[in-house]
């Protein structure tokens, strides 16, 4: 398979890691990948070609069978230049409850703006990922449900990690017998990340 990937930037922050995560296992199980973003901000790099490219530059999506946006402006870009009549599939992921996300980052006048032209343009999607069985019901009021699915995000930790034995001796006995559960986000108080 052929999977074009846009996201705003190859910035290091939690939908671009999701990408980046993904393209790494991907690239593994033998599929060709590739990533557009517009930000000139590269602290990422990813196991396939990336690409800068401008919301007025258009892309032969006929090249991929699927097509995976992450974030607002990559969305909008597909809204703007996805023909009618396409082969590649669209998916977008949402990444948190709109609303809520946005009122706290924008305000509740802007946030609600800026949510609903989020759902706006993830409407030429094909298929919309929420991040849980909760987020997928939460968007069900505004998408028909047959276009909707969930996925939960995860962290391939493997690669990305050279601990040293003293280091991972340490996370041994600070865990003891329990799980060890981590997450790798931005702070914020949406998140509830005390609970």
């Amino acid at each position: 398979m052929k999977i074009l990937f846009i996201v705003p930037s190859l910035k290091n922050a939690g939908p671009v890691l999701v990408a980046n995560d993904l393209v790494h296992q991907f690239v593994r199980h033998g599929h060709k990948c590739k990533v557009c973003y517009f930000d000139e901000i590269k602290e990422l790099s990813f196991d396939c070609t990336t690409e800068r490219i401008r919301m007025s530059q258009k892309v032969d999506f006929d090249e991929y069978d699927i097509v995976h946006t992450h974030g607002y402006r990559p969305q909008l870009y597909v809204f703007l230049h996805k023909p009618w009549h396409c082969k590649s599939k669209f998916v977008t992921t949402i990444h948190s409850y709109l609303f809520d996300d946005f009122r706290l980052t924008y305000g509740r006048g802007k946030g609600m703006l800026y949510g609903l032209l989020y759902l706006l343009v993830a409407i030429r999607a094909d298929k919309i990922v929420a991040l849980s069985m909760d987020a997928q019901q939460y968007y069900s009021k505004f998408f028909n449900v047959n276009k909707l699915t969930y996925a939960y995000n995860t962290r391939i930790c493997d690669y990305l990690l050279d601990l040293t034995a003293d280091e991972k001796q340490q996370l041994q006995t600070f865990r003891g017998d329990s799980a060890l559960l981590g997450t790798s986000c931005a702070l914020s108080p949406l998140k509830g990340l005390d609970d």
